[in-house]
């Protein structure tokens, strides 16, 4: 199957004319010899590569700014840094040297005192734990982040460590002491008035009740967490909500609501050029209408989501590439017919971005 790479509607120029904007900073820094700027700009230029993606870019940067750290003697101020490369270990999947990278930032913490930093790297770590499927150790390393956090008084970083607890205790199977943990969450986040982590519960809420069943309640839920998502104007946290309540439609059967839950993900999924999100939900789109009995139109659009995932992979990939090959398989669907059709929906696809297959699976027959 041929893949897709997906149409650029921008080029992300503010974080390209903020990196100019460091890098003149860092020339005058480095002309005045002033280290501690330097330093400085080679951690916010580390910033500014991992939001582009460019890790390898991002990594040389920390390691800049951590060498001039040591050499002038700038010990507290590595945990930062530590933080932000230990980020970029596991936006790599190298989980091994983010945790080497963490125990260093808390080995620092302990010494210098700095509670706060100390908080954040066992927070981090237990991430990665639970990422590594370690889920008894992850729950160690977050009651330690949490204890620290109370002891300090930081409440926003209390619910945000409350909420990972949760987690770890979902992927346990202990949904009980998760749901507690996140309505404790959802507590201090009121409390503090911390909008981005009530939705964030109330998303998880809703995740729960999805996990036992209770489509009703967990609408109730997600609706929340939207509500709250569109007034802070978090995009990202907008599609995701709208792909879950058209999960759910799927799942009960109500295809129009579902469809029409989708379109809504999508939309913003393509204003924000969220490639992973798009082909996810174009091939969503797909198994509503493979399951309406429109399995060809369905495979159109299933296929579609394979190709653009294809470059970049994505949890969907492979749960959609199976969708595709067995509809393939029930139409009788030869390898040169498949092949062609794939090249057809690419064609229109690059011409509307999926319009006019959606509307050919979901119109008037």
């Amino acid at each position: 199957m041929t893949n897709i790479t997906h149409p650029s509607t921008g080029d992300r120029s503010d974080l390209r004319e903020q990196r100019k904007k460091i890098q003149k900073s860092l020339k005058m820094h480095r002309r005045a010899r002033d280290k501690d700027g330097v330093a400085q700009d080679w951690f916010h230029l580390g910033e500014i590569e991992v939001e582009l993606g460019r890790y390898k870019q991002a990594h040389e940067s920390c390691q800049k700014s951590l060498e001039i750290l040591r050499q002038i003697g700038e010990v507290k101020g590595m945990t930062i840094v530590l933080s932000l490369l230990a980020k970029v270990n596991l936006l790599e999947d190298n989980y091994g040297a983010a945790r080497k990278t963490l125990e260093k930032s808390i080995a620092i913490s302990e010494t210098t005192g700095d509670c706060e930093s100390e908080s954040l790297s066992w927070k981090m770590l237990a991430s990665v734990d639970y990422l590594l499927n370690k889920y008894e150790m992850a729950h160690e390393e977050g009651e330690q982040a949490l204890k620290i956090a109370q002891q300090i008084g930081d409440k926003r970083l209390e619910a945000s460590i409350w909420r990972d607890i949760a987690k770890i205790e979902l992927a346990q199977d202990e949904i009980e002491g998760a749901r507690q943990k996140y309505e404790t969450a959802l507590e201090i986040g009121k409390e503090i008035d911390d909008k981005g982590g009530e939705a964030e519960t109330w998303l998880n809420l809703g995740l729960i009740d999805q996990k036992l069943g209770n489509a009703q309640s967990a609408l109730t839920n997600l609706q929340k967490a939207l509500d709250i998502k569109r007034k802070i104007g978090d995009k990202v946290g907008e599609a995701t909500i709208w792909g879950l309540i058209g999960i759910i439609y799927k799942d009960q059967g109500d295809y129009d609501a579902a469809v029409k839950s989708f379109q809504k993900a999508l939309e913003i999924a393509q204003e924000i050029e969220d490639v992973e999100g798009i082909g996810s939900i174009l091939g969503q789109i797909g198994i509503v209408a493979s399951m309406s009995g429109r399995d060809e139109k369905g495979l159109r659009l299933i296929a579609l989501g394979v190709m653009i995932l294809g470059p970049i992979g994505g949890h969907n990939f492979e749960m959609l590439e199976s969708w595709a090959n067995g509809l393939a398989s029930d139409l009788d669907y030869t390898q040169e017919l498949f092949d062609t059709m794939c090249d057809e929906v690419k064609e229109s696809y690059l011409c509307d971005w999926g319009r006019s297959l959606i509307e050919a699976a979901f119109g008037e027959d």
